[in-house]
């Protein structure tokens, strides 16, 4: 199982966009996947089951999209010049040991011209740390707002170049 991490809570988020048509992707090439919406985050889960027991919503969520998932997709957008706390919160709230030794992708996503490069390698050394191979294949989705089309869909033959090219890494 793939989980595809939308790594935001901004609501009507680019970030959802990209990771709902990298599901589209997968489910096309017949992989198993699912779309883990930050916005949907139980809201115990960032102050109450942080450091405690968890709650049985909160327990629910990590189960499902995090220890059955083999692999993740971390769809990241750039805030303030690296990726959102809230992706730092989610993984800050879970056991390390249930990232240690899977693999994630990592895809950037800016209004601006570099698609989060900078917070990419911040990411990538958090998810080092625990013990999660990233892919080398990272995608950088600059000027996003050109880079879909009316249905939402990436209109980038380049972009899908390296989705593809990623995939077949992940």
């Amino acid at each position: 199982m793939i989980t595809i991490i939308s790594g935001t809570h901004r609501k009507e988020s680019k970030s959802l966009l990209i990771a709902n048509e990298y599901l589209r992707i997968l489910s096309q090439k017949g992989m198993e996947a699912q779309v883990l919406d930050l916005q949907l985050l139980p809201e115990r889960f960032i102050w109450d089951d942080m450091f405690d027991e968890k709650s049985d919503e909160s327990k629910a969520m990590i189960d499902k999209y995090i220890d059955k998932a083999g692999k993740f997709v971390f769809v990241a957008p750039e805030y303030n010049g690296s990726y959102p706390g809230i992706i730092k919160l989610l993984i800050d709230g879970i056991n390390p040991e249930s990232f240690k030794g899977k693999r994630a992708a990592l895809i950037g996503v800016a209004s601006g011209q570099f698609g989060n490069m900078r917070g990419l390698d911040d990411l990538t050394n958090v998810l080092h740390h625990l013990k999660v191979e990233v892919c080398a294949v990272k995608i950088y989705m600059p000027a996003i707002f050109k880079l879909l089309d009316e249905n939402n869909q990436i209109n980038d033959d380049v972009i899908i170049e390296r989705i593809e090219a990623q995939l077949n890494l992940l």
